[in-house]
C-alpha cells in the first residue's frame, strides 16, 4: 500500500516549542541516556526530519552507556523488517534510517504511545513498551486488538544495571472515543461506515 501520511503544520510545532520547548530531548542519568525523538517528523522529508536526525548522530557519537528511546509512534507491530503501512507506527523507510543509526548502541528499550493499546515485548533484545492511554480507547469496531486496552499509565524504573516498566490501572470509567463524536467527527464517520453503513 501507499506510504502512510504524516501531517506536520510547523506553525504548531513552532507554537509548542514556543511554550514547551525543543521537540526533541535527552536526559543523562546514572549510566543511562534517555532521548525522546519528534515522531511526527520521521517520514516528512523536511528539513526539520534532516535536522533530527544530525541531532540524533550527535547524541550517540562516542557515547558507550545504556540508552532508552521515547517517540509517540511505535516503530512497528512485531519486528522492524515488517512491511505493514499503518498511521500507528513509523514508517519502513524513516525506521530503518532510525534502526541504522541505532545499531551499535547498548539500546535497552523503546517506550512509545499512540494506539491507545498497551503492549510489551521484546525484539534483538531490545524491550518495547506500549503506554495506554490515559483518557479513552478505542473499541474493536474501530481498531482491532494488539494489545490490551485499559486506562492508566506506564511506569519506568531504571537501575544501574537495569529497567523494568510496570503498569498502573486506576479505577477510571473506560470512556469510549465514539463517545465524542463532536469533537473526533472523522472517526465516528469512520465507525458507521466499517459497519456497513452510509
Amino acid at each position: 500500500g501507499a506510504e502512510a501520511k504524516h501531517p506536520l503544520d510547523l506553525e504548531r510545532l513552532g507554537q509548542y516549542e514556543a511554550l514547551f520547548g525543543p521537540d526533541h530531548w535527552t536526559l543523562d542519568r546514572e549510566g543511562w541516556r534517555l532521548m525522546g525523538l519528534n515522531a511526527k517528523l520521521l517520514g516528512t522529508g523536511t528539513a526539520r526530519e534532516a535536522q533530527q536526525y544530525e541531532w540524533i548522530s550527535e547524541q550517540l557519537r562516542g557515547y558507550r552507556g545504556r540508552l532508552g528511546l521515547f517517540l509517540h509512534k511505535p516503530l512497528f507491530r512485531n519486528g522492524p523488517g515488517e512491511p505493514e503501512v499503518h498511521v500507528r507506527y513509523v514508517p519502513m523507510a524513516p525506521r530503518r534510517r532510525l534502526l541504522d543509526l541505532l545499531a551499535g548502541c547498548d539500546l535497552r528499550f523503546v517506550a512509545s504511545g499512540h494506539a491507545h493499546q498497551t503492549r510489551r515485548f521484546v525484539v534483538d533484545g531490545v524491550e518495547h513498551a506500549w503506554a495506554p492511554s490515559t483518557a479513552f480507547l478505542l473499541p474493536d469496531s474501530i481498531q482491532e486488538r494488539i494489545g490490551e486496552k485499559v486506562l492508566g499509565l506506564l511506569t519506568l524504573e531504571l537501575t544501574a544495571t537495569g529497567h523494568q516498566f510496570g503498569l498502573s490501572t486506576p479505577a477510571l470509567e473506560p470512556n469510549s472515543l465514539l463517545d465524542f463524536a463532536e469533537i473526533y467527527p472523522e472517526v465516528s464517520t469512520y465507525a458507521v461506515r466499517a459497519n456497513g453503513g452510509t
